[in-house]
């Protein structure tokens, strides 16, 4: 398949996509994660991160049939990662200029060029997997900043697990490949996400432990509808029975409950959203006027937002039951365009001008007031916050 076909595949399907209006540089991309996770989005770079204060004091300085076929043989347990293992702290990180700020506030100089960057993750080992723009690449640093390895990819989109210790991408062959935190090679699964011809599906979520021997679990689709689940390495994907027709959005730290989104006449643009368990195969809460893009790092709130081309005019977080618990709205002449879980009490959020000479700001936002506290304000270069 050319690339134009590939291009013009994935915007038709984005177009389709319920939820936020998707491009096809939403695919590829993000802007949390939005899409973070788990759904591509992105047309305008978001930058990246740092700061100074938060509740520990920071400073930045400076073709044809592709039928699968199972593997020859049993796939091997993946080593121990050689990269340096941190404390865990829940929440998102964040780069600027070539820093990157972790949640617990160190710095590390990193070689990740920055440039129209969209999308990143951090392992709770320490490393730090980019999918980087325009080379068909997936790269993955160690907690020291310098360059691993890399992995050939066709898509540059990457899904991480709520709790930070799984990423998972597609491979050339359409086959999905989750690294873990703690193990220093990859489990790739022998069956892709399954998608008729050569296209290409979607990671809409994921969860688990020790992949390699069938811990994790994979919510894998169309972009549109999550359809199938990946759970074996060695056995073909499922279908995923559901009441009703969604796409998950988010999945909780616990994988006990689904951020979802769903075709609904009530919003033919944003369609509804929904909490579900998929235990009891049932709806726990209903909204037609939330989109969720994740989970809390408790998983006890979720963050919402409506908007177009990567811009957003606020951001909402909302309880259990889709109800509102605070709002952020950025200032006059300027939009969200990125944000992310600081820790279960504030969001990390990035504003840009959108009149005059390009300018990005860095702001905390607390989840019980929607206040707002400057941390970097009014950068000549972006912030980008991780998965």
């Amino acid at each position: 398949m050319t690339e134009e076909t590939f291009t013009r595949e994935l915007e038709r399907r984005a177009e389709h996509v319920h939820g936020a209006p998707l491009t096809f540089d939403d695919v590829r991309g993000k802007a949390r994660s939005i899409r973070r996770r788990r759904q591509g989005l992105a047309s305008a770079a978001a930058a990246a991160v740092i700061a100074a204060v938060i509740v520990i004091p920071m400073a930045l300085g400076g073709g044809g049939d592709r039928t699968p076929q199972p593997a020859p043989s049993p796939t091997p347990t993946p080593a121990p990662s050689p990269s340096v293992a941190l404390p865990t702290v829940p929440g998102s990180s964040v780069l600027h200029d070539g820093t990157l700020q972790r949640p617990d506030g160190s710095q590390v100089p990193t070689e990740i060029d920055g440039t129209d960057l969209q999308q990143f993750g951090v392992l709770t080992d320490g490393r730090v997997v980019v999918p980087v723009p325009g080379v068909r690449k997936i790269r993955v640093y160690g907690a020291d900043g310098t360059l691993d390895t890399e992995y050939d990819v066709d898509l540059n989109v990457i899904a991480m697990s709520a709790d930070d210790t799984l990423v998972a991408w597609i491979d050339p062959d359409y086959r999905v490949v989750v690294l873990e935190s703690g193990k220093a090679e990859p489990t790739t699964f022998d069956w892709g996400v399954p998608m008729p011809g050569e296209s290409y599906g979607s990671i809409d979520g994921l969860y688990g432990s020790d992949c390699a021997h069938g811990g994790c679990t994979l919510l894998v689709g169309d972009f549109n509808t999550t359809t199938h689940v990946l759970t074996k390495v060695e056995d073909p994907a499922v279908e995923l029975e559901t009441s009703e027709p969604l796409r998950v959005a988010a999945v909780s730290p616990d994988g006990t409950r689904w951020a979802v989104t769903y075709a609904a006449d009530q919003d033919p643009q944003f369609g509804c959203s929904g909490i579900y368990d998929p235990t009891a195969r049932t709806m726990l809460a209903r909204s037609c006027e939330a989109t969720p893009w994740s989970f809390s790092p408790d998983g006890q709130l979720l963050v919402s937002a409506r908007g177009d081309n990567q811009m957003w005019g606020s951001i909402e977080v909302l309880d259990q039951d889709l109800e509102l618990v605070t709002s952020y709205r950025p200032p006059a002449g300027t939009a969200v365009t990125d944000w992310g879980w600081q820790d279960p009490q504030h969001l990390l959020v990035v504003t840009s001008s959108i009149e005059g000479p390009p300018t990005w700001s860095l702001v905390r936002v607390g989840v019980d007031d929607g206040a707002a506290q400057p941390l970097m304000p009014d950068q000549d270069s972006g912030f980008v916050i991780s998965e």
